[in-house]
Order: C-alpha cells, then structure tokens, then sequence
C-alpha cells in the first residue's frame, strides 16, 4: 500500500469519526423540531394534505387549494406522517439525508478531479457550517432541498463515466428529474442553473452520446431539461388549473420580494404591520394578491430607486457577513476570498466561473428579499466547489514546480 493511499484511508475513518461525532452532537440537540414558525406551516400543509389531499395554508380562506409555498416539502413530510412519523422522528430522517448529501458533495468534487483528500475536506466544510447543524434540528426545506441537489449533481457526475449510452441517458435524466424536484422544494434552485447547466456540458461532451463533443452535450442538456420538466410540468399545470393563470411555483416569491423591498424584515415580527395584506387575502385570491404585491414592489423601487440599492447592497454585504456564529461567518468569508481569488486568477475556467455566477445569483436572490443565517447553505454548494478546486490547482502547480 502507497504512503499516499494510506494517508487517503485515514482521511477517511478521521472524517467518518467526525461525522459520528456530529451525529451525536446533533442527537443531544434536539428541542422542538417545531420551533420555527415556518415548521409549523410546512407540519400543518402535510397534516392538511393528508386529510383532505388539498395544499392548505394556516391563513387559507375559501376552497382554492394554496401554492403558497413549493410543494415538495410538504408532500414529503405527508409521507413521513402517513408512515407514521413524529416531528421528532423526521428529524433523525433529515440526519441521513444530510449524509446523503455529504456523500453526494465528495463524489461531485472527486468526479472534478481534485482527489478525495479534498472532496471529503469539502463535505466537512459544508457539516460544520452552524446553520447546516440548525436547520437539521428543525422541520425545513432546506435539508431537503441538499439532498436533492447534490444527488442531482451526483448523477450528472456519475453519467461521464458510464460505459453504454443507456446508463449516460438514464444519469442525466435522474440528474434532471433531481434537479426538478429541488425547485419544487426551493426556488433558488433557479441560481444553480449555471452550474447545472455547465456540469451536464463538461461531464457528457466526451460521453457515448453523440459523434462529436458538440452533439453529446446538445443531446446530453436535452435528457436533463427532460428530467427536469416532468415534476415541474406536472406542478405547473396544477397550478394554471387552479388558479386560472400563470403561477410560476409558488406565490411567497411576490410576497418576499414586497416584505424585504418595501418593509424589510422587522416587519415579520409586527402582527399589525401587515393588516392591510390580511384584507387582501380576504377579498382577492392568492394569484390576484401575488400580482397586487408585486406591482406595489415595482412601484415602490421606480419611486425610491436610491433607498432600493442601498437595501441590495446592504442585505449582499449581510449574506455573507453574517450567521449564526463566528465559525459560519469565518466560513462565508472564506468562501468569499477563494471565489475573488480563483475568478481573478482564472477567469478562463469554465466550472469555476459557473460556480461563481451561482454565487452572485444566490446573492442577488436574496438581496432582492431578506436575509436569514440559514439562506447561506444553498452557497456552500459552489463555495467549497471553488476553494477545492482552487486548493486542488495550487498543489497541482505547486507540483509541477517542484
């Protein structure tokens, strides 16, 4: 046995070690899975769909079914309750799939090519991020919305080395289908398109798809926008039938966009505040006031475009300066740092530039909205992608010097 494959196997049972150890930290955490107040409205949505088969909102009024919220979280949240599932119980559900995700985050960055010391050093970076651990403890989309993610971007992975044209299909499909099914869970799933989208590229132009690189990626995005449209498809035309119009996903985009435009945050926590939007909801259907927020929004930015860019440049700096704690924040910023520094020195790469684009895209969604610690997670994707990569080159320069 190489000195180096040994040293790749003790990585591996130190971070398998860590990783029962964060387990055991995460066990003796455990308060109310309900704590959140959106918990509560995910729980409740289940519960309601469960009895009725009716998306349903605590605030619904009538007889329309809701598309408030993405419906994935819920739908999967109703098959845990239908199983037999506690809140409690679903928690320790989230923990494997937190796994699944470390997983899914290692084999994505080996398939990159950096080797497996750092793809694993990637997976521990994301694990001890503060608001990865607290969102695990409670019932939110989040955790859901990883797993999908990085199993989306594992079968992409996986399809640029399948050997029969079959597997390759099937893969990017999958990773399509996956790909599909986190945008029914989060809507910022639309950030990562870049990086998606370039992904499928880089792993199926030198695939068994077609009989050039040109014709393989062309037929390889293809078979991924075909996974991703069926669940997405399916969503979409529930919606129209409905609401009797267009409503991309949900309806707490508008909602977002007005509070953190107009409000700001500080808001959230004044029940009088928002007393008009509650007579709205009374009198219009939940498209009709989707539409409504979002003129006032436009109105609101066409007449204060200075205060609007203020707040944006505000919430930006806020995304990536603030978290739960001092090591979530130690992580963001160097997240930050190796983002400026790998597009700066190697502004050429393909991968590298995508990942940074679903940074900025990340950034701009929620500048756009507000900010909480735990909006910071989805980011973690391309930022340990990036300083992985970059460390990964260093080394490899730092080689070939040597």
């Amino acid at each position: 046995m190489t000195g180096n494959k040994r040293f790749h196997i003790w990585v591996l049972r130190i971070l398998f070690i860590l990783f029962i150890g964060q387990g055991i930290l995460l066990l003796s955490g455990i308060e109310n899975p309900l704590s959140l107040s959106d918990s509560k409205s995910y729980w409740y949505t289940a519960g309601k769909l469960l009895d009725t088969c009716r998306f349903e909102e605590r605030f619904s009024t009538g007889s329309t079914p809701t598309s408030w919220r993405p419906p994935m979280t819920s739908i999967l949240l109703a098959l845990f309750r239908w199983v037999g599932f506690q809140p409690t119980g679903v928690v320790y559900l989230n923990m494997g799939l937190v796994i699944v995700t470390l997983l899914g985050i290692a084999y994505f960055l080996g398939k990159l090519g950096i080797g497996l010391t750092l793809a694993l050093i990637g997976s521990l970076i994301y694990i001890l991020h503060p608001a990865v651990r607290q969102m695990t403890l409670v019932i939110m989309s989040e955790t859901y919305f990883m797993a999908f993610l990085m199993v989306g971007f594992g079968m992409i992975a996986r399809a640029g080395s399948a050997k029969r044209k079959r597997d390759t299909c099937l893969c990017i499909f999958l990773g399509g289908l996956c790909a599909g099914a986190a945008l029914l869970t989060r809507t910022i799933l639309i950030a990562f398109f870049p990086a998606l989208v370039y992904s499928v590229i880089e792993f199926t132009k030198n695939s068994n798809l077609g009989r050039s690189n040109v014709q393989s990626a062309m037929k390889g995005t293809l078979f991924f926008f075909l996974g991703f449209c069926v669940l997405v498809g399916i969503w979409q035309i529930r919606n129209a039938r409905v609401h009797d119009r267009f409503v991309f996903i949900s309806t707490n985009s508008s909602y977002n966009f007005y509070i953190g435009t107009v409000f700001g945050t500080s808001v959230l926590n004044d029940p009088n505040a928002l007393s008009d939007l509650q007579e709205m909801r009374s009198e219009l259907s939940e498209a009709e006031v989707a539409s409504v927020l979002s003129r006032r929004t436009l109105d609101h930015i066409s007449a204060n475009p200075g205060i609007f860019i203020r707040g944006v440049l505000r919430k930006s700096i806020s995304f990536w300066f603030e978290s739960y704690n001092s090591l979530g924040t130690a992580i963001q910023l160097l997240i930050l740092g190796f983002a400026i520094f790998s597009f700066i020195r190697s502004p050429g790469d393909g991968m590298n530039l995508a990942m940074v684009l679903t940074l900025v895209l990340i950034t701009l969604a929620h500048a756009l909205t507000f900010h909480s610690p735990r909006f910071f997670i989805p980011a973690l994707i391309p930022g340990v992608t990036l300083l992985s990569r970059t460390f990964s080159n260093l080394r490899d320069r730092a080689s070939i010097g040597g």
